[in-house]
């Protein structure tokens, strides 16, 4: 369950302020996918950044499970647009360090494995992010596992992939009895390309 209660935030630059999130206010429960709707700037990527513990410096509050935002904690997990991997790092090792970190080097590699080969990717497990498709790099955050699970605008740039790859995830974990909530950030064609999942939709903006 995540309780958002009056968030406010704010930007400030050499040329002033501005506020991206005005008195937000909502409950999301579990079991759930959620689609965060609006034109570019409205607040989205800003509002899944306070729920992943990005952002900190913000008005109101905000609490996972009862308990304020705290990533290195909370099993928290966000693909972003560029995809978010170390590029220095093959791709097991970009999967598992979100995990490795939380949880002070206690990985399921079972279920890291199982996760990797289902998205179809673990024959890469060896190989770096640079020879990876678009779509394969999305997929190498979807191998870990996570409560909580945020997209960036990760749909709105290869059509079809954002099925694919929604699809990939739901037939894993939702099949294995997931019970946490997923979180889509989205716009333009990506919203009528995971119409299919969508069971809530937050407009921030309002």
């Amino acid at each position: 369950m995540i309780q958002i209660k009056n968030l406010s935030v704010d930007y400030k630059d050499d040329k002033g302020s501005f506020t991206a999130l005005s008195d937000i206010n909502m409950e999301i429960g579990n079991e759930d996918i959620y689609a965060v709707l609006g034109p570019s700037g409205c607040g989205k990527s800003t509002l899944l950044h306070v729920l992943s513990g990005i952002i900190k410096n913000y008005r109101g509050t905000v609490f996972i499970n009862k308990r304020p935002v705290n990533p290195s904690l909370q099993r928290i997990g966000i693909i972003f647009q560029n995809y978010g991997l170390l590029p220095w790092e093959n791709i097991y090792k970009n999967a598992i360090l979100g995990v490795e970190i939380k949880d002070g080097g206690r990985i399921d590699r079972q279920y890291v494995e199982y996760m990797l080969k289902k998205l179809e990717i673990w024959e890469f497990k060896d190989r770096y992010p640079n020879i990876l498709s678009g779509g394969q790099r999305q997929r190498v955050a979807l191998g870990t596992s996570v409560s909580i699970l945020f997209f960036t605008e990760t749909f709105g740039t290869e059509y079809g992939m954002g099925y694919f790859i929604m699809d990939s995830w739901m037939r894993v974990n939702y099949v294995e009895m997931y019970s946490g909530i997923v979180i889509l950030s989205i716009m333009g064609f990506g919203l009528f390309t995971l119409v299919d999942f969508i069971e809530r939709q937050l407009c921030p903006w309002k």
